[in-house]
């Protein structure tokens, strides 16, 4: 029973020592954070459909995100990001290409956890609402048939994702003649799943005719995995 009480105190001196600093960086209720970031897509319908390899699809991303801190305890995030994916691929015979542009809002609860004054640790979920649009090019021929082809289709998707990271102060308290903002810098990783229906409809359409075939429009998984590193100003 004493081993237990001396191993409680030993992982409760974290938090005690994050709460004991009753002023500077660690009070700070807002921050501003810069993500720049790489977005990994994962297999779904419409790469199957459009025989495209997702990792040729992954690309770099950006995200600027404001945070509001509840307590020392929990926060709301809300960030805003895009990030955008161009391939060629050959399709029945064809030269299509293919560009798929994402803008995204994301909130997120958050919870903190606190390892030292610092340095500290988080994870949180929220909902992602997606506007995306998909530009596509066709080209060649199909059984005799010549197809040039443009179109741009637009989307809303909505689903949801959890996220942990950690972020370590570079610059605690700034000198007396520097804006107030303690500097951090983190790395963090996301996982959403943002489903958007229907994304290729009208360029199936013109498949179809081309093909006098029936398939249906595919299902674009905009999500993925997200790997985010930046710094972050505290106010």
């Amino acid at each position: 029973m004493r081993i237990l009480s001396v191993v409680f105190a030993l992982l409760l001196l974290p938090v005690a020592s994050w709460a004991q600093d009753n002023a500077g960086h660690l009070q700070k209720m807002n921050a501003f954070a810069i993500k720049p970031g790489y977005h990994m897509y994962q297999s779904n319908d419409f790469f199957d459909f459009w025989d495209i390899d997702e990792d040729d699809m992954s690309s770099f991303m950006f995200e600027m995100a404001y945070e509001r801190k509840l307590n020392q305890s929990f926060g709301i995030e809300m960030g805003i990001g895009y990030f955008k994916s161009d391939e060629t691929y050959h399709p029945f015979g064809l030269s299509s290409e293919i560009e798929i542009e994402n803008f995204y809002l994301s909130p997120t609860i958050k919870g903190y956890l606190p390892v030292c004054d610092y340095f500290y640790l988080y994870a949180g979920a929220g909902p992602d609402i997606y506007f995306t649009r998909g530009d596509y090019d066709l080209e060649g021929n199909i059984r005799g048939i010549a197809v040039d082809y443009s179109e741009d289709e637009e989307e809303f998707g909505f689903g949801g994702h959890v996220l942990g990271g950690m972020e370590f102060y570079i610059i605690p308290n700034p000198g007396p003649n520097q804006y107030d903002a303690p500097l951090g810098v983190f790395i963090e990783y996301r996982h959403s799943w943002v489903e958007v229906d229907d994304v290729d409809e009208d360029t199936i359409d013109i498949v179809n005719q081309a093909l006098n075939e029936d398939f249906g429009p595919n299902n674009l998984d905009v999500g993925g995995s997200q790997i985010m590193a930046g710094l972050r100003w505290h106010f």
